[in-house]
């Protein structure tokens, strides 16, 4: 399950449990950009990614593109928190495909929320 929640600060947060699927990440991708927040932390430490496979990744990194297409996303920049140490792969995987997608959204995984939320607030300082 994926909530979209209303912003900590500046930070829009995404928060998900159980096992997440292909589709619970789009819908939950699509209102996030609804909220048009530039810097969006998504807490996946209550979550897993085991139904995610390597072509589902492909598929979500272009389906992330194509719902982003005509959003300003420019400075936008988004943080994933991960607890358990497949789920980081699993992230920094869609993140590889994100980029070869050219998804102009800055994003970083991470194992621990406060250091996320560093990141991004940090980076939104400059």
């Amino acid at each position: 399950m994926v909530h979209v929640l209303p912003p900590e600060g500046k930070i829009a947060l995404v928060v998900a449990n159980g096992d997440l699927d292909f589709a619970q990440l789009i819908v939950a991708y699509g209102t996030a950009l609804r909220n048009a927040a530039p810097l969006t932390l998504w807490d996946l430490s209550e979550a897993r990614l085991r139904q995610i496979d390597a072509v589902t990744i492909r598929t979500l990194a272009r389906r992330v593109v194509e719902l982003g297409k005509g959003i300003p996303l420019k400075k936008a920049q988004a943080a994933v928190v991960c607890a358990r140490p497949v789920d980081y792969g699993i992230t920094r995987m869609l993140m590889t495909y994100l980029e070869q997608e050219g998804y102009p959204v800055r994003i970083a995984a991470f194992m621990n929320r406060d250091a996320a939320r560093t990141w991004l607030l940090g980076n939104a300082a400059e």
